[in-house]
């Protein structure tokens, strides 16, 4: 996003200290990864990254289940930026 300077940090820990620390949150945090990877791709913010049809589909049952606290509920949003930015800090 070129008016934007982004820094990005994240704790050196593996998969399992993460899990272990969140577990409550794990699947959630992963569901809404999955979505915002394809979705933000849709709106020209990233690259595009493969969605094995198997990982998308699990998504859609995982949301179905109940695994939603990450995800973007309104993704209808044509591209406005500051929109999709307030709904995303009301969710992270």
């Amino acid at each position: 996003m070129p008016e934007y300077d982004v820094i990005v940090h994240s704790e050196n820990i593996s998969c399992e200290e993460y899990y272990k620390r969140n577990s409550n949150e794990w699947i959630d945090v992963l569901v809404g990864d999955v979505q915002r990877m394809k979705l933000f791709y849709e709106k020209g913010w990233q690259i595009k990254m493969e969605i094995p049809q198997e990982v998308w589909n699990a998504y859609e049952i995982l949301v179905k289940r109940g695994y939603d606290k990450f995800v973007l509920k309104d993704t209808q949003d044509e591209g406005n930026k500051k929109d999709i930015e307030i709904k995303l800090n009301k969710v992270l």
